[in-house]
């Protein structure tokens, strides 16, 4: 006959049997624990892709003579701004009624762009261009844009 003590007697000896825990135990706290990893990852890439689409207003300065601006999704074309409107005898812009266009300067920069409640968003297609939001006013073959107490005269083309 052998004797099994109900309770440690002292310290563990490398003979003695490991105490096991639950099985069942550990695998519910690891599974808790992973989803608990997976819906902070998901918060994180919401808060940051909900940052980025709904705030990205970016200023872009060629040279120092005028700002562009844009808006991430925009809205509707803004077909009033179809043709090309001359900022000065290097720069113009031209809008293609649909949403797109293109900044002339002594480079092209493609862009896309929407109208909305007197406001004119674009957003140059280079990652690193910075873009902006203008207000806008129309008179005749005359664009007025302004944005932070400055104001471009462009006169229509085409």
């Amino acid at each position: 006959m052998s004797y099994t003590p109900k309770h440690n007697d002292g310290p563990r000896r490398a003979s003695d049997p490991v105490p096991q825990k639950s099985n069942k135990r550990a695998a519910v706290y690891a599974v808790i624990a992973g989803l608990l990893i997976v819906a902070v990852i998901a918060i994180i890439i919401i808060v940051v892709s909900g940052a980025n689409n709904n705030s990205k207003t970016v200023t872009h300065t060629y040279g120092n003579r005028h700002d562009v601006t844009v808006a991430a999704g925009g809205g509707a074309a803004g077909g009033e701004f179809t043709g090309k409107w001359k900022l000065d005898d290097i720069t113009s812009y031209e809008f293609n009624g649909t949403g797109r266009g293109v900044l002339h300067t002594a480079e092209n920069f493609e862009f896309s762009y929407s109208a909305e409640n007197g406001e004119l968003y674009i957003d140059i297609d280079i990652d690193d261009a910075r873009d902006s939001r203008f207000e806008y006013i129309f008179s005749g073959d005359t664009l007025t844009l302004s944005r932070d107490g400055s104001t471009y005269t462009l006169k229509k083309v085409s």
